[in-house]
């Protein structure tokens, strides 16, 4: 009896180990695959959370640099916006070589401002542009000159006569205001005092463009005489309206493809 009791209590622990080992190796087995499990969860948090760093981060970076852009167009649109108050209002409009420079380094990426940077005479980046103020000066000179040769050809080859009888037409003439639309006028069919007096009525209107237009209608010597006056409104003009594309460029905080 004693034989078979010690071999049955064998059997119970023998059996209990089996069991206790099998226990042991599914818990270790669940606890491996909920680990897993949890590896994989905490995994995908982990990139979910990086993902939303990396944006933030973006955001702050794309943010400094858009202040940093709007206080560049800023800056340069205070510098556009004083050279075209110098070439209306001013004495003087300095080469604007440094101007467009500054501009290229700085956001020559924008199309609109690099287009508008090629259209700038180069005449005004080395040697800068007359003013209104200075044009205007000019005129009572021009006008003078214009009228005193009035009747004679534009080659110049007039007679000595001819050249009298216009200085002393000239003395006879005498400024009328007339205040009319270019539109309501033909002037081709106006004589050379009425097209001076409406070039300079449109000039001390601030219509520059338009005083151009007419006195464009010169024929003969005045034309000859005028000719430096209106290349140099003219590269006023085309100087104004490369800056003034690029204020207004400025001014938007440039294309959003440019910048």
């Amino acid at each position: 009896m004693a034989r078979q009791a010690a071999a049955h209590t064998e059997h119970l622990q023998t059996s209990l180990q089996n069991q206790a080992r099998q226990l042991t190796d599914d818990w270790n087995l669940e606890l491996d695959l909920e680990l897993r499990a949890q590896a994989v969860y905490l995994r995908g948090e982990v990139d979910v959370l990086s993902g939303e760093v990396r944006n933030a981060r973006q955001q702050i970076v794309d943010a400094a640099e858009a202040v940093e852009l709007s206080h560049t167009c800023h800056r340069l649109w205070q510098s556009c916006s004083s050279l075209s108050d110098s070439m209306k209002l001013g004495k003087e409009c300095p080469p604007l070589s440094w101007f467009v420079e500054q501009v290229r380094s700085e956001v020559s990426a924008d199309p609109v401002i690099a287009a508008a940077l090629e259209t700038i005479p180069g005449a005004a980046l080395t040697d800068g542009v007359q003013t209104e103020v200075i044009l205007q000066q000019r005129f009572p000179t021009l006008r003078r000159n214009c009228q005193r040769v009035a009747m004679v050809s534009e080659d110049g080859t007039s007679g000595p006569w001819t050249y009298t009888m216009s200085y002393v037409r000239s003395m006879f003439v005498f400024s009328r205001r007339s205040s009319v639309s270019l539109d309501t006028v033909d002037l081709t069919k106006m004589e050379t005092a009425d097209l001076l007096t409406l070039g300079e009525e449109k000039l001390h209107e601030g219509e520059l463009e338009q005083a151009v237009r007419v006195l464009n209608q010169l024929r003969g010597q005045p034309r000859v005489l005028a000719q430096d006056w209106l290349d140099s409104a003219r590269l006023l003009l085309a100087t104004r309206q490369a800056l003034d594309v690029i204020s207004s460029q400025l001014l938007l905080g440039g294309s959003k493809d440019g910048f």
